[in-house]
């Protein structure tokens, strides 16, 4: 089913800001589609929305090219799968799946098949005769999917589905979430806070902000060329020089107080823009300074160590940029890679023009 947002927007009275503001948005069929943002950035809201649980102030929503605004809930042909599971605990794992056939007017048989059929897809048909207070959290989740998917539905709607999860499980169930998804062709629209979730699951990630979406693009897209930085910040690490555009085309370069930087000639503004250069720690690369810069990489800053933090399969620096006043990079490098460099040691921090993403100021 292939989702259209059209300019649409949520307020409440009394408050000055809407909740959702103008989003439009493409989903394509079977698309994986991640709502990303901080506490109170409207992405539950729009969730909401979409499964027709409240009605949008202005603006559209249509399914497969018909208009969906106005239709009720049970008529949409979406499904929640809250981070709560909502299982009936009076009820068996089969029970909870024949739910929504039943309610359909499924005959005992066929909806007795079709919720064996999604057990099975789930891995779960030996549990079927179990109550819900007798599987883990993971086990959970898996019988709310398979309820979900026996109900017809044509969209999966999550909201922060593995939050109640341990971290160990929780890992484990990004990738065995995703693989359930993608296997049963359906659109999925999911939202979370945590960017790993994002990145790691998504086919494309719509970054919220005050009510509206700020980037939207695959997760390589929305990390690496953030379009904001509240974006940049938002998404990880994130280390800021700022400058001025001061040659475009072929050889594209910024003028900042700690150096000259070179940059991808896609990502850069006209000459004279007020930018800010932003570079993730895992793309710098520190040497010693009296090596010289690294012929493979067009950029080269001088700095100095402040500290560095040994975190097993990483090491993080922290540089002083030129003589302290451009402020202090972060950098990681893989442990078994890196020559270790101690606090106040003169290096160069190095990096490829490829890794700066140019943001306008």
């Amino acid at each position: 089913m292939e989702i259209a947002l059209q300019a649409i927007s949520k307020a409440y009275d009394g408050v000055d800001r809407p909740a959702v503001s103008k989003v439009s948005a493409s989903i394509a069929s079977g698309e994986f589609f991640f709502l990303l943002g901080p506490s109170g950035c409207g992405k539950t809201t729009l969730l909401r929305l979409v499964a027709g649980l409240i009605r949008p102030t202005s603006g559209g929503i249509a399914f497969d090219g018909e208009d969906v605004t106005e239709l009720p809930v049970d008529q949409r042909g979406t499904a929640l799968v809250f981070q709560g599971y909502a299982l009936w605990p009076h009820m068996t794992v089969l029970e909870n799946v024949e739910f929504g056939p039943r309610m359909s007017g499924a005959s005992r048989d066929a909806r007795r098949r079709v919720a064996m059929e999604q057990l099975e897809r789930v891995q779960m048909a030996e549990f079927a005769q179990r109550k819900p207070n007798q599987l883990s959290g993971g086990q959970q989740q898996r019988v709310a999917l398979a309820r979900a998917l026996a109900a017809g539905t044509r969209c999966l709607l999550f909201d922060e589905p593995l939050s109640n999860l341990d971290a160990r499980l929780r890992l484990h169930m990004r990738d065995e979430l995703k693989t359930l998804v993608k296997e049963t062709g359906v659109t999925a629209i999911y939202v979370t806070h945590d960017q790993k979730e994002a990145l790691s699951m998504a086919d494309r990630v719509a970054v919220m902000n005050d009510g509206e979406i700020v980037q939207l693009g695959t997760p390589e897209e929305v990390y690496s060329q953030p379009a904001t930085r509240f974006v940049a910040d938002f998404l990880g690490e994130a280390n800021f020089l700022g400058g001025a555009v001061a040659a475009s085309g072929d050889a594209v370069r910024v003028t900042t107080t700690a150096g000259e930087i070179m940059v991808s000639s896609r990502t850069a503004p006209d000459v004279g823009s007020k930018v800010q250069c932003c570079v993730r720690p895992e793309h710098v690369r520190i040497r010693a300074a009296d090596e010289g810069p690294d012929p493979s990489l067009e950029n080269a800053l001088e700095a100095t160590i402040v500290s560095s933090v040994y975190l097993g399969d990483v090491r993080q620096y922290v540089c002083r940029l030129g003589d302290g006043a451009d402020g202090e990079w972060r950098v990681a490098e893989l442990s078994q890679n890196a020559h270790r460099f101690e606090p106040g040691q003169p290096v160069l921090a190095t990096f490829a023009a490829s890794s700066v993403a140019v943001l306008r100021t």
